[in-house]
């Protein structure tokens, strides 16, 4: 995405019939402390607890080189936002520049793309439960040259937080 502005204000809810939610911007970037892509409650519909804030996502696509050295090329997918030391917003890893597509419906779900390949990520919130399921489709490997997709990984780390979802978990160093 070429202008990052107006997909960080598109902002998005998906509710679960108990007070839990998944909320966030059409990027995928948390810009505010009630983000996430599970906020649980424990006694619905009260006691709202920040689960899962985001994923760290990555599809790492390894091969051999024509002189029999392994290559690694790796797309990040997610993007975080931080505080530079200059005080501007910093955005890393620049996942937010290989989105595609952002849609919301009963489910949220982004579309990557990059040299041919799409990883659609769709986020489901359970009815009635606290849980949430995160579902990952790639497609187009079959694009690339046979040498170049002898190994495909989809890295996801889930950033998990368990606090309250009115807190921050910021550390004055």
């Amino acid at each position: 995405m070429s202008n990052v502005t107006p997909q960080l204000e598109h902002e998005w809810v998906l509710a679960n019939g108990t007070g839990a939610y998944s909320a966030g911007t059409a990027l995928g970037i948390n810009t505010r402390r009630y983000h996430g892509l599970l906020i649980a409650t424990t006694h619905p519909p009260v006691g709202r607890v920040a689960v899962v804030n985001q994923c760290f996502e990555q599809l790492a696509l390894s091969a051999h080189h024509a002189t029999g050295e392994p290559v690694e090329q790796s797309i990040d997918l997610s993007t975080l936002l931080f505080t530079g030391k200059d005080g501007q917003p910093l955005r890393a890893p620049e996942g937010h520049r290989h989105l595609a597509r952002f849609e919301k419906g009963l489910s949220a779900s982004w579309v990557y793309a990059w040299a041919g390949i799409t990883v659609t990520r769709e986020l489901c919130l359970h009815w009635k439960a606290q849980a949430a399921t995160l579902r990952y489709t790639v497609r187009g490997l079959d694009s690339l040259p046979a040498g170049a997709r002898e190994r495909v990984t989809l890295r996801v780390s889930p950033m998990l937080t368990l606090r309250d979802f009115h807190g921050t978990l910021k550390k004055d160093w």
